[in-house]
């Protein structure tokens, strides 16, 4: 292994393979493509967050030239018109009732963008509003108006479902409950107990390109040309929908630009198909940016926290309850609500835990993954009280942590992996890096924050690998790509499994009727799990290339070596393509392997145990404006902890990026819904970091010890401090203010309010 991680050093920073085709401009994206006789469409949506359609008057829609026809929720009754991937609870177009402002309830096809515009323009829709449900609380009311009834079982997730969540009985769509040791015992045995509420707004992923889908009805078959994350879960609710088999589906994935979770699952490629299955041919659905944000969003939470604790800092006892706002239908949900709840009481050795974690139905826009799939919005709530706790105590927050952080080897919980990570010494040198202990000018503050996070468990990956006569090889694969450089690091392993220069290894993009099964490309699942089926694919080949060359040479099969593309063998040279031509009577001129990576259930409380933990580390230095409230960050240092980078440069990018919008987060973005409706839908109105947010002193450490279950000792990064920094953010504006601010963001009105009431205090 050591020889191995040797070699693997001189290509962990490289250019990606993708990088000439994005800075020359000739890469394809979804927006860039364009089927031979595609038609345009455009989407008339609802103004109302919850309301009965009484009737929908096309006529004058028709009149306008170009126009070839529209299409509303009558027109899917031959149909089983619902899709999700947890519950099957989200029309193509609103059928009878709508249960957000925004959502899709005619669309209008034509020959161009302009005159499809114009017709929706004049679709006439009556609607009869309906009591609305928008937050949590009015959700939950007594006399909350009730937004679902019974809805069927999902296409990816609704393993996680017990009959009753589908019986919808209320606007709670799903409860996840999980407790160990004895609460009420560890409570009275406690010296100090605190108690607090949190909340986070909702947000949107703002990837840099919104939607894009073209599908194309045919008799007996469909294909769609999209950027989706999880092209196997379109293909299957596509199949569901329509009635067909899952052979006669085909779903093409190109790169996207930018998802961050926005286009994990099913989301317009459906209707995309409904337009095509009326027009005659294929139909492309183009978001804007503002569609977008009405399409998916993350989930806005409200956090409840309880902690015991003795007077030597032990945590003895701590509950959680966490309702999460997933809005008008599931999507991916209620599994973020699972995820996130399931480590809402932090990287803690705490014996007594009772966790209760809820999704909660409102009329407010759907939503869905968003990086770090529901820990970060726990995080920010346990990190501001675990200061909070430190402040009553009189402790230093570096000192409460480590005394009751997780040791590697030790078990957050039964049948789940034992962590796999050394929190202490690194928190410990990030604190000392930051100048923990340093004196601070008057209005800035020192934080910390820890967090962590569960792969995907089970899972399923899959890879086909082939040896050209050439010496090349060729990759088929269902990773997407999105920009966190999939592509790049499955030639990197194929290259270095198999001992080929990198530019002789081609990764294709997903396509289904090619590629054969990937689970999903979320969770930071992939370098590990399709790392592994790329890797098996590539050993595979590797020992039929060297046994084939002992037979050939007459030599012993350990005295064969791949080097940089040539085989040796004691003294002698022989190239690839020699070698294959040579002794094609042995198997062919070609050389062919599957590789697989599998990961069952298992008794962990998701369902499987993670195949790695994802931790995360960060620590900042704020200053803030006192006359303004304005928060700005000078140091930002985060951790993170990747096994083995297979690409050292993508990994430290990936970790920026994440804690950028991590930043954002903590002092930005919301989106704002009055009576429903979204008051901030455009990148005018939604505030986003710019670069003059850069803090002055801003770098990731990465961690390697090649301990991680991928290849080379790998493990998954990508998520980390999005989940870490908000919170130790806010930590550093308590600590420069005074006082904990309990609810993001922390705009400068918010800031500058606490400042005001504590002076008045």
């Amino acid at each position: 292994m050591a020889e191995l991680l040797s070699a693997t050093k001189n290509n962990r920073i490289v250019p990606r393979t993708d990088y000439h085709a994005k800075v020359t401009g000739a890469a394809l994206y979804p927006s860039d493509i364009r089927i031979e006789g595609m038609l345009e469409s455009a989407i008339v949506r609802s103004p109302f967050a919850h309301a009965e359609i009484v009737s929908i008057d096309t006529e004058e829609a028709k009149k306008v030239p170009g126009v070839l026809c529209i299409l509303t929720g009558e027109d899917l009754a031959d149909l089983d018109p619902y899709f999700g991937p947890v519950f099957r609870d989200q029309p193509i177009l609103a059928i009878n009732r709508v249960r957000y402002e925004g959502e899709p309830v005619a669309a209008v096809v034509a020959v161009n963008r302009k005159s499809a515009l114009e017709a929706a323009s004049l679709i006439d829709v009556s609607y009869n509003p309906l009591p609305e449900a928008n937050t949590i609380e009015s959700a939950l009311a007594s006399d909350a108006p009730k937004i679902h009834s019974r809805t069927n079982r999902g296409s990816h997730y609704s393993k996680v479902l017990s009959d009753k969540d589908l019986q919808e009985e209320s606007n709670v769509a799903y409860t996840f409950d999980y407790n160990h040791g004895n609460v009420e015992e560890g409570f009275a045995a406690a010296d100090l107990v605190i108690e607090n509420e949190y909340r986070v707004p909702i947000i949107h992923q703002y990837p840099l390109e919104p939607m894009y889908s073209i599908g194309q009805f045919k008799e007996n078959e469909i294909t769609v040309w999209t950027g989706t994350q999880t092209p196997m879960v379109v293909r299957q609710d596509l199949a569901a929908i329509f009635g067909l088999h899952q052979s006669q589906i085909r779903v093409i994935s190109y790169p996207m630009g930018g998802s961050f979770g926005s286009k994990a699952f099913t989301k317009v490629e459906p209707l995309a198909v409904a337009l095509s299955r009326k027009a005659g041919k294929p139909v492309r659905v183009a978001l804007s940016m503002t569609e977008t944000a009405q399409t998916i969003r993350r989930a806005g939470a409200k956090i409840k926290i309880k902690s015991g604790v003795k007077k030597d800092g032990t945590i003895v006892a701590r509950t959680v309850h966490i309702d999460y706002q997933i809005g008008a239908y599931a999507d991916c949900a209620p599994r973020v609500a699972q995820k996130g709840g399931y480590v809402s009481v932090g990287p803690y050795r705490i014996p007594n835990v009772e966790i209760h974690s809820r999704a909660i139905y409102t009329n407010t826009p759907p939503s869905g993954a968003y990086r770090g799939f529901g820990v970060p919005q726990a995080t920010w709530a346990y990190e501001q009280h675990t200061d909070e706790i430190a402040k009553a105590l009189e402790m230093d927050p570096v000192e409460f942590r480590v005394k009751n952080l997780l040791k590697r080897g030790e078990l957050y919980a039964e049948g789940d992996t034992p962590i796999d990570t050394d929190y202490e010494p690194v928190l410990k040198e990030l604190a000392e890096e930051i100048g923990w202990n340093k004196p601070l000018k008057p209005w800035r503050g020192r934080g910390v924050a820890v967090s962590f996070k569960p792969s995907q468990s089970p899972t399923e990956s899959t890879a086909i690998m082939r040896l050209h006569a050439d010496g090349s090889a060729s990759v088929l694969m269902g990773t997407a790509e999105m920009g966190q450089g999939s592509l790049s690091v499955m030639a990197q392993i194929a290259a270095e499994e198999l001992g080929l220069p990198l530019d002789r290894v081609v990764v294709s993009h997903p396509d289904t009727s090619m590629v054969p099964f990937d689970s999903t490309t979320t969770a930071s699942r992939s370098t590990v799990a399709m790392g592994r089926a790329v890797q098996d694919a590539a050993k595979k080949i590797k020992e039929k290339l060297i046994e084939r060359t002992a037979i050939l040479l007459k030599a012993p099969k350990e005295d064969v070596h791949i080097q940089n593309g040539e085989i040796i063998a004691g003294g002698i040279r022989k190239s690839i393509p020699e070698v294959l031509t040579q002794t094609r009577h042995l198997g062919g001129i070609e050389i062919c392997e599957i590789g697989q990576y599998i990961l069952s259930g298992t008794n962990a409380p998701l369902g499987g145990s993670t195949p790695f933990w994802e931790p995360c580390w960060a620590a900042v230095e704020v200053e803030v404006n006192p006359n303004t409230g304005k928060v700005n960050v000078c140091k930002l240092l985060t951790a993170v902890d990747a096994g083995r980078a297979i690409n050292l440069q993508q990994v430290e990018g990936q970790d920026i990026g994440s804690s950028m919008q991590g930043l954002g987060a903590a002092l930005f973005e919301e989106m704002v819904f009055e009576d429903g409706t979204l008051k901030n839908p455009t990148l005018v109105q939604y505030r986003l970091p710019l670069i003059t947010d850069l803090p002055d002193d801003f770098h990731s450490r990465v961690i390697e010890n090649g301990d991680g279950p991928g290849p080379f000792g790998a493990k998954g990064v990508g998520e980390g401090g999005l989940m870490a920094v908000p919170a130790a953010i806010g930590n550093a504006v308590a600590q420069a203010i005074g006082v904990h601010i309990n609810e993001l963001p922390l705009k400068p009105e918010k800031v500058w309010r606490a400042i005001q009431g504590k002076e008045r205090a």
